[in-house]
């Protein structure tokens, strides 16, 4: 049926609300024709519609005025193949794809994908016909699904294929198993807004269940580098990319390259960043690395600074003491500095605390009050000023893992991923004992938990700031809790702790002391970029802020701690 489309109608034949289309045909007669029953109407009686302003829609499809269909609209239109693309009917149907015409007869106009968000359609991407067109429609926001993740929700061939777009899941899925709904047993899925890896980030659980997962992208310069992007994000190992002579895989469907195609699939290559230089990479190598920023410690850790000069992305710092020494409260203390003087975007992984605890922390080094001691008062002005400082300084710049109990290490790293992947530059993850409490063997989980920690500190140029437990100590040694200074060896599980860290830094004090209980003593172990290890300052608690505060020492006493200290660590 051809003539100028009006608005959707009610079906006196089916009773559909509004899958009947009325039209305008060229003799001024109307017509009409409903996508659901498929009845045909002409010659209209046309009073009613006369003062009805047609929409026009132009014979090339590049410019068009319509009413925009509804969700469920979309989803009673029809699905049929795809002739000029070689995509037979029931794939179409069997991803969902959606078309519209101007009339039975004519050619289709629009092209509908689905979007998708815990298995339920909730949004459709139009794509108007013979051009680069898209709009969304209905639900089209970023934390969607990847189109086509609805079908394989619980699985199904071991190895996932990622596409680019959904004619190319469509094309990919018929050449990888057949023109028969039986057949289709392969997950294929696309990226839902082209080489855009947010949908990759939102759904890296999902991706990573399975074993293999082959990056089918377009095999241009933009979709190599999404390919790369992904490849990196997702968990080691797991990646595989395939090449093949075209520009997508739609492409290869109908240059009938389906045996070219598959042979891709089977001889996709594992994933493996380039780490080969030569000398003359040196220029930017070295530019790169002069650009690396350091950020420093809060000012109660000034001489920690001096030694130190901060802490730089593309390292690992092991922090560690005594049980009960504050070194989640060190850690609260840096965190405050990072959101009130960088823009700096930083992720936490704390294992011991529940999120609410970590912004209770905060709330209370901002208020530089204990606000939750039950004889500390608060404002409600207090509480109030307090939030807005998390919600508009922090804001986004903060992202805190739930974990909800302890974590099988595999996954925990996974999560630390997406943490990278959403731009978190600086990491906290306190401890990793927890963090491999779910394995057999400790010892092997924390080594290679600690490996993974340096691939991605050098892949992805973040800093990790690592809590480590200390062992007990034997026989007549002073205890940590009464003033011990640790030594490398004294790091609780695998030797990869102290091996792998770039800096590791101790917090020492005598929790028994009668005048010093507050007082902390930061030493230095392990420093892979000064060299300088050593006493690195002092700081105590304050019990009424809760804040920590540098301590002034005189020459003379500390050099007589420094002296006691390394008589004892000499003497382990």
């Amino acid at each position: 049926m051809s003539g100028n489309f009006i608005r959707h109608i009610p079906c006196p034949e089916c009773g559909s609300r509004d899958n009947n289309s009325l039209y305008e045909n060229e003799d001024g007669t109307f017509s009409s024709f409903c996508f659901g029953c498929q009845v045909q109407k002409q010659n209209l009686d046309p009073n009613g519609f006369d003062k009805i302003k047609p929409l026009k829609i132009e014979t090339n499809m590049t410019e068009q005025v319509r009413m925009k269909p509804t969700l469920k609209e979309i989803m009673e239109y029809p699905s049929v193949g795809l002739k000029d693309r070689g995509i037979v009917k029931v794939v179409a149907n069997f991803y969902g794809l959606r078309v519209a015409k101007k009339s039975q007869e004519d050619k289709i106009t629009h092209h509908y994908y689905p979007y998708t968000k815990n298995g339920e359609i909730v949004g459709f991407q139009e794509r108007v016909v013979d051009t680069k067109r898209f709009q969304g429609i209905g639900y089209a926001k970023n934390d969607i699904e990847l189109q086509g993740q609805h079908l394989w929700a619980n699985g199904g061939n071991k190895t996932l294929v990622i596409t680019e777009g959904f004619l190319d899941t469509l094309a990919a899925s018929q050449m990888l198993s057949g023109k028969l709904e039986s057949d289709l047993r392969y997950p294929v899925v696309s990226l839902p807004n082209g080489a855009n890896l947010k949908c990759v980030v939102n759904n890296l659980d999902w991706i990573n269940s399975f074993d293999k997962v082959v990056l089918m992208l377009d095999q241009d310069e933009p979709g190599k580098k999404a390919t790369r992007e992904i490849a990196n994000i997702i968990r080691p190992g797991h990646a595989y990319i395939a090449k093949f002579s075209e520009k997508d895989a739609s492409d290869m469907l109908m240059k009938g390259k389906q045996e070219e195609f598959k042979q891709a699939y089977w001889n996709a290559t594992k994933y493996s960043p380039s780490d080969i230089v030569t000398a003359a990479d040196s220029r930017e190598i070295l530019s790169k690395n002069n650009e690396v920023p350091s950020i420093p410690y809060p000012g109660f850790a000034a001489e920690l600074n001096m030694m130190e000069y901060g802490k730089r992305m593309g390292e690992i710092t092991v922090f560690t003491s005594g049980t009960g020494m504050g070194k989640s409260q060190f850690l609260k203390e840096d965190l405050l500095s990072m959101m009130n003087d960088t823009d700096c975007k930083v992720g936490i992984v704390s294992l011991e605390e529940s999120t609410r605890d970590t912004l209770l922390g905060l709330q209370s080094l901002y208020l530089n009050k204990r606000i939750h001691l039950p004889d500390v008062e608060v404002s409600q002005e207090e509480r109030e000023e307090s939030i807005s400082w998390l919600e508009n300084t922090c804001g986004d710049r903060l992202v805190l893992l739930d974990h909800q109990g302890a974590s099988v290490s595999e996954e925990l790293l996974d999560k630390i991923r997406y943490l990278i992947a959403i731009g978190c530059d600086y990491i906290y993850i306190d401890h990793i004992t927890i963090a491999v409490s779910g394995e057999s063997d400790q010892n092997k989980a924390i080594d290679n938990f600690m490996e993974q920690l340096l691939k991605m500190a050098k892949r992805h140029q973040v800093w990790f700031g690592v809590v480590s437990h200390l062992r007990k100590t034997a026989g007549d040694k002073k205890s940590f809790e009464s003033g011990g200074i640790p030594t490398d060896d004294d790091l609780k599980g695998s030797g990869a702790i102290k091996q792998i860290a770039f800096t590791i830094i101790a917090l020492v004090r005598n929790k028994m002391s009668k005048t010093k209980s507050n007082e902390t003593q930061i030493y230095v172990l392990k420093s892979r970029y000064t060299g300088r290890t050593g006493y690195a300052g002092s700081f105590a608690f304050d019990q009424k802020t809760g804040r920590l505060n540098a301590v002034e020492k005189d020459m003379e006493e500390q050099e007589f701690d420094t002296e006691e200290h390394e008589e004892e660590m000499f003497e382990v």
